[in-house]
């Protein structure tokens, strides 16, 4: 096994799950929730979330979403800016 910077010419990776479906070489990110991933979106099933990647705070009409902070404090799902001022 090779680290990206040394693997050699027809090496494929071994790591990354790949989409269950034959001849597809996607990476995988969709299985029945619990599960590891076994699609791509192409070949999910119907009742198949992503459970690759984190969910993200839906964001509404006006609003902006946080990209940074000051070291240590938790990112809040809104931007400080944008946060509803209370009446």
């Amino acid at each position: 096994m090779f680290c990206s910077a040394h693997r050699q010419a027809g090496n494929v990776d071994v790591i990354t799950r790949r989409c269950g479906a034959e001849s597809c070489s996607a990476r995988a990110s969709y299985a029945p929730p619990g599960a590891p991933p076994q699609y791509c979106a192409q070949h999910r099933a119907l009742n198949h979330v992503d459970v690759r990647h984190k969910p993200r705070a839906v964001a509404t009409p006006g609003t902006a979403a946080p990209h940074s902070a000051a070291s240590g404090q938790v990112v809040s799902a809104r931007c400080k800016d944008r946060e509803p001022v209370a009446t």
